[in-house]
Formats: structure tokens, sequence, C-alpha cells
């Protein structure tokens, strides 16, 4: 399946990241905002670090890659901002459409998020 620019950016109103076995809430930024992370929506499903499943309610959290957009910052665990060019992102993503799916592609980069699940 692939999934144009538009509309990753348009889900993305919905995104992303896990490592400590539980779901993710995150805070999409704005341009003038300084996000806590930049992902890169890739272009194909072998170019991402990490696949996403989305979900629009908090019961429905499951498990690494499950992940909610929050509409604040402060009911997020990071905040991020998509950027145009793969070489800004401290990581990409692909979109999945299950749980089972959801999850880290590239382990190398599940580090990013240590500071993040730290502060809960």
């Amino acid at each position: 399946m692939s999934i144009s620019v538009p509309t990753v950016c348009l889900v993305l109103f919905t995104l992303l990241c896990t490592l400590s076995g539980r779901a993710q809430k995150f805070y999409q930024c704005e341009e003038n905002e300084t996000p806590d992370l930049k992902v890169w929506a890739a272009e194909k499903p072998k170019g991402a670090d990490f696949n996403a499943y989305f979900v629009y309610d908090a019961s429905e959290l499951k498990g690494i890659g499950t992940v909610l957009q929050v509409p604040t910052r402060e009911e997020a665990d990071f905040s991020l901002q998509f950027v145009d060019n793969k070489k800004e992102a401290d990581f990409s993503l692909w979109i999945v459409e299950s749980a089972e799916e959801a999850g880290w592609k590239n382990k190398n980069k599940e580090h990013l998020f240590d500071k993040f699940l730290n502060k809960q």
C-alpha cells in the first residue's frame, strides 16, 4: 500500500512512537514551534525506521508502535514535527494498517525516545 505525502500529513494529525512496550501520545508541532523530534514520512515501507499504527482513542493504545495524537503539548509524551527532507529527520516512519505490524524496524533508533519515556 502506498500513501501519498499529503495523506500522510493529514493522517499525522493522528502519529508516533514507543519503546517501553506501551503506546505513546504525541503532539504535532506547528511550524513556529520547536519539536522534541523530527520525523520524515518514508516513501516506501522499506525506507522506514518505525511502523506506526494510529488510534483515535486512548483506550485503543495497546503496545509498541500504537500511537495517538493529542491536542496539547501538555498531554503528550513528546512532540514532533514532520519534515520534507529525510536528512533533517531523526527517524522515518511508515503508517501500517494493523497493530501487529507496528513497532521499530531500525532498533538503532529506539534510543531517541529514552529521555521522553524517563520523564513519566
